[in-house]
């Protein structure tokens, strides 16, 4: 039977358990009137849906022990008597029944109590008769109220499994037997958590998981104890879950503490954590298992066969260009209002667009050399014993980008040539363009080579699979963030994976005093305009103050002229000017932002020095450039500007995986490790060692260590 949310709300039966921590008061002592009000009524509603509903309840012990010392506090003994759970629950049950009556009479529901011991689910005529009686009662519109008869239960009868049916524990155990009893569609198990945590929730690297696959899931999870006020706690959750899914019941477990948790799991809404064995469920870890193991398959193809299903691709993207511009054309019209202008302008996909992904792929395919399996060093240890340190697949990349569906035709190509899996998490800006995309570029894969399994490319749409994916660093080697800062930020201090990218794109363009000023201009012009919400735009344009005012006013007026909106930086503001150009710039609030649109900000320097020091101090290690025709102080930029892409009179915006030549790119990196600027196949790629012995001799450790042998290290070739 699979589970998947958005079958609960065609669930007839429903089973809820209610737990102790739910039910209690902060002291332990009563029960809270307003969570129990609060599930009441959330219950009263599904039964409007015209779903029947069972109820499993702890809480007699905890209305017991407050009636017990009340009654102690109104006798005035003074005898020591520890109020064990038994004691509790006689005196609680007929407290908690008479609330459950009187706060379901509210509603006009009715209530009945059904009490059960271990044996009543061992014996076949017993076990009917409970059955019967749910039935009977669900069939005359009641609440059936079911708890465990602590009076006379004997735990050890219990555990005797030897009749074949299941026994329990606890309630969690309990409510498991009753929905496989009366054949459930649904076993909701409230906690007072939001679901199945891989560890205490609050503890550092604690994920909630939405989806638990007992096959694969069950040794990522550590418990902490039991319940503070019942006999279970998560561990007794999750094997009541896992008995109550073997049997064909849907199982989660949800928060039941805050919010309308029951009427959500059953709306099919993300909340809890569902139970299935099920891969249909787009379960984030088994999307990375498959990918790595497809990733494998694709290592160990030829350099042709990998060349042939980018071509496949690229062929495949002209095939349905129309279909796909469609679907990103819905996108587009979706978030019309939504976004800003620079957003929409990096989501929406054109003819000329998407002509130049094509061509990337191509350009991919035909590459002259195939990355994989490259040999960087080649060295001879010892005569007949040679060591190969060769290019590798780093295994499986996890890109999560905003509104860019260009990402994914530029990074699923690159995956295929660099031999890696790769799992794609897109902005929902996007969902329609990304899901053609990816359907497209998929079945490209499979029809031209049938043995790459479909999950080399895993799409994940849902937002909060993110988290999940972060914390796969047991199969996830890399991930590549493309978005704005507040995303690569969150990113980078919520996983244990190694990220490649750049928080922001702030880029330089610095005006010289030996600069060509028609040649700046252009520069300037290009810098900004060409796609002002790429990365490596401008941001601020430097000028020296030997081209104030006229020359600033030039390079200010054709900016202007092509609809740009100039600011001015603090230093440009404080001086008093004659022209009205200047005069009328309004002051940046700061030069460190990206405007990611038709505006900028202006700046006056004394030196190159001093352009060096605000690019450093402002910038974002991105691309930045000089605009000067004096060699000497170019080659000063050149050398002491620290970032990933350093430009003398050349537009920022050639800093591009497809026009530097590397066919696409993943992004652009402002790391200073593994790899920086744009990246294309070759940022892909990690090494491995190959170590070969040939001849009779034995190649062991031993012989150099004695003596016998000597290590000659000669190199043999080195790329």
């Amino acid at each position: 039977k699979q589970t998947t949310r958005n079958t609960f709300k065609d669930s007839k039966r429903v089973v809820v358990k209610i737990g102790s921590a739910i039910l209690s008061r902060e002291d332990q002592n009563g029960v809270s009137l307003s969570r129990i009000g609060n599930i009441i009524e959330q219950i009263f509603e599904v039964k409007q849906k015209g779903i029947e509903v069972i109820v499993v309840s702890s809480g007699a012990v905890a209305i017991g022990r407050q009636k017990l010392t009340e009654f102690k506090k109104i006798t005035g003994s003074q005898a020591h008597v520890e109020l064990d759970k038994r004691s509790c629950a006689s005196a609680g049950q007929s407290g908690l029944m008479s609330l459950y009556a009187t706060m379901f009479g509210y509603f006009g529901i009715g209530t009945s109590q059904v009490l059960v011991t271990g044996p009543d689910f061992k014996d076949k005529e017993r076990l009917d008769q409970l059955r019967n009686t749910i039935n009977v009662l669900l069939t005359c519109g009641a609440i059936p109220i079911v708890n465990e008869n602590d009076v006379v239960s004997v735990k050890d009868d219990m555990l005797d499994t030897s009749s074949g049916i299941r026994s329990f524990n606890d309630n969690d155990g309990l409510a498991s037997l009753i929905a496989t009893v009366v054949q459930a569609d649904l076993l909701i198990l409230l906690s007072d958590v939001e679901g199945v945590y891989t560890s205490p929730p609050g503890t550092p690297g604690s994920i909630l998981l939405h989806n638990f696959n007992p096959n694969f899931d069950s040794s990522r999870v550590k418990f902490e104890g039991r319940s503070k006020v019942g006999t279970g706690g998560m561990g007794s959750k999750i094997l009541a879950a896992q008995q109550a899914l073997d049997c064909g019941t849907n199982v989660v477990i949800a928060n039941g503490l805050v919010g309308k948790s029951i009427l959500d799991v059953i709306a099919g809404k993300r909340v809890g954590t569902v139970f299935s064995y099920h891969k249909d469920d787009a379960h984030t870890r088994d999307m990375a298992i498959e990918a790595r193991a497809a990733s494998r398959v694709l290592q160990s193809m030829t350099t042709q066969d990998r060349s042939e299903i980018l071509l496949a691709i690229a062929d495949a993207l002209e095939k349905n260009q129309q279909i796909i511009l469609e679907e990103n054309q819905k996108d587009v019209e979706k978030e019309q209002s939504q976004l800003s202008s620079s957003s929409l302008a990096r989501l929406k996909l054109d003819q000329k667009k998407l002509s130049t992904l094509i061509q990337g792929v191509r350009s991919i395919a035909n590459a002259p050399k195939d990355p994989v399996g490259k040999t960087l060093r080649w060295t001879e240890l010892s005569p007949n014993l040679e060591l190969k340190q060769l290019t590798s697949p780093l295994g499986v990349l996890l890109i999560i980008f905003e509104s860019r569906p260009d990402a994914v035709v530029q990074i699923a190509s690159l995956a295929i040539s660099s031999g890696n899996g790769l799992l794609l998490k897109g902005g929902k800006e996007a969902s329609n363009s990304n899901r053609i995309l990816h359907k497209v570029i998929v079945e490209a894969i499979c029809n031209k080579q049938p043995k790459v399994p479909k999950g080399i490319i895993g799409l994940i749409e849902s937002r909060e699979e993110i988290t999940e994916l972060l914390a796969l660093d047991d199969l996830i080697d890399l991930v590549i963030p493309r978005g704005s800062g507040e995303l690569v930020s969150f990113i980078q201090r919520n996983t244990k994976i190694p990220v490649l990218g750049h928080s922001e794109g702030i880029c330089h363009v610095y005006v010289d005093e030996h600069a060509d000023l028609n040649k700046a201009k252009d520069i300037v012009v290009d810098s900004k305009t060409d796609y002002p919400a790429a990365c490596n735009a401008m941001e601020n344009l430097l000028v020296h103050k030997s081209l104030y005012p006229d020359g600033l006013c030039a390079l200010v007026k054709s900016l202007q002229d092509a609809g740009v909106t100039v600011h001015a930086g603090p230093k440009l503001i404080s001086l008093k000017s004659n022209s009205d150009i200047i005069n009328k710039l309004k002051p940046a609030v700061t030069l460190k932002y990206e405007y990611s649109d038709l505006a900028c900000a202006v700046e006056i320097v004394d030196s190159v020095q001093e352009a060096i020091d605000l690019t450093h101090k402002y910038g974002s290690s991105h691309t930045d450039c000089i605009v000067t025709q004096d060699e000497g102080v170019a080659q000063k930029w050149l050398r002491e500007v620290d970032s990933a892409c350093v430009f003398h009179n050349a537009s920022t915006r050639f800093a591009d995986g497809f026009r530097f030549g590397l066919g696409a790119e993943v992004g652009i990196s402002t790391s200073r490790i593994h790899a920086r600027g744009p990246v294309g196949v070759d940022g892909l790629l990690t090494t491995k060692w190959v170590l070969s012995g040939t001849g009779e001799d034995n190649h062991i450790v031993s012989s150099y260590s004695k003596g016998d042998k000597k290590f000659t290290h000669q190199s043999k070739q080195s790329l």
